[in-house]
């Protein structure tokens, strides 16, 4: 199962400079965590077991069997329990399959934050999630969908599980993307980015842009964030339900203060007696490591001083490399995340 405690596929943004030596940015972005569930403890396998547990709620309540938590779609783990190795199940979590009592099922999560009043305007949702397809002939839908702090839906990602393509939905309507499908059966990670005070969003799925930043919400309703949901749309009545169903697993979401869009190394030169010099500029709410490397394949970040944080405004960074650089190639590069 996908561990998403190093959160490396968060990297959504890079840049790169080359002069006298290589500057490039490769952030990871850790920030105030709103939420993060793998589905397993307290979570407990069974149908029904999803709702009710660690704060997510279903809408409506009275369709048993509609979702659950399954221990046997994910390949397991081993970890070690009082000196023991003990084989533990990776669980998920799943909707659908069941005839449901409406024709639309929501399981959400609420969050309530306020990322622009909160100093926060971006959010960042991580999933991985699995859609099997249907075997009796009715093809439903499944959701991902973004509410504001007035239960209002602002917008979300439509799987169409008929035409197995990916839509854009922002709130009023739904939008085609050119050229997103998925496969029946396979696992999808979905990077979504909202910033908020823009009212922009763009997202991943496997690491490859769904689309660029667009508009994420043509409702003019309150931009904040309530809840995040997973839904099950029934396109031909509830009684006529597809035996499709969603799989979730890993669920992460961020709040990620303001910075440079694009963070570029201001300046790269050398001082007087040969050494390195980079310059930059420093934000509050982020951390700067300055890293090298000799062989363009290992980076290292143990150069004295190179360690940037604790910034209280904007200003200018400036690092030298204090090092024997004697007979050595060496290249650096900056990495910024957010201070935890």
């Amino acid at each position: 199962m996908l561990r998403l405690a190093g959160v490396a596929f968060l990297a959504t943004r890079r840049a790169l400079v080359v002069a006298s030596a290589l500057a490039a940015l490769s952030p990871s972005l850790r920030a105030e965590l709103l939420y993060f569930t793998e589905f397993e403890s307290p979570f407990t396998a069974g149908p029904n077991n999803w709702a009710g547990t660690d704060g997510w709620t279903m809408i409506p309540s009275s369709s048993p069997g509609v979702s659950g938590i399954d221990d046997n779609q994910l390949p397991g783990f081993w970890k070690v329990v009082e000196g023991q190795p003990v084989f533990c199940q990776d669980q998920s979590a799943f909707l659908g399959t069941t005839e449901p009592t409406t024709e639309f099922v929501i399981v959400y999560k609420t969050l309530n934050h306020d990322p622009v009043a909160e100093g926060t305007k971006t959010v960042i949702l991580d999933t991985l999630i699995g859609i099997e397809d249907s075997t009796n002939e009715f093809y439903d839908s499944f959701w991902v969908s973004i509410f504001n702090m007035q239960n209002e839906f602002l917008g979300g990602l439509r799987f169409d599980v008929d035409f197995l393509v990916v839509r854009r939905h922002d709130g009023l309507v739904d939008h085609p993307i050119p050229g997103a499908g998925f496969f029946p059966g396979e696992h999808l990670l979905l990077c979504a980015e909202i910033d908020f005070q823009q009212n922009k969003w763009k997202v991943n799925m496997d690491g490859i842009p769904l689309f660029p930043w667009t508009l994420f919400s043509a409702t003019g309703k309150e931009a904040t964030l309530g809840a995040m949901s997973y839904d099950w749309q029934i396109n031909g009545g509830a009684s006529n339900h597809g035996n499709n169903w969603l799989l979730v697993a890993d669920t992460i979401v961020w709040a990620i203060p303001p910075g440079e869009e694009n963070f570029l190394i201001d300046e790269i030169d050398f001082g007087r007696a040969g050494e390195p010099q980079i310059e930059f500029t420093g934000e509050p709410g982020w951390t700067y490591q300055v890293e090298f490397t000799e062989d363009l394949s290992t980076w290292f970040a143990t150069l004295p001083g190179s360690t940037f944080s604790g910034i209280e405004q904007k200003t200018q960074v400036q690092f030298i490399d204090p090092s024997n650089r004697i007979g050595k190639n060496r290249w650096y590069r900056v990495v910024r995340s957010v201070t935890p």
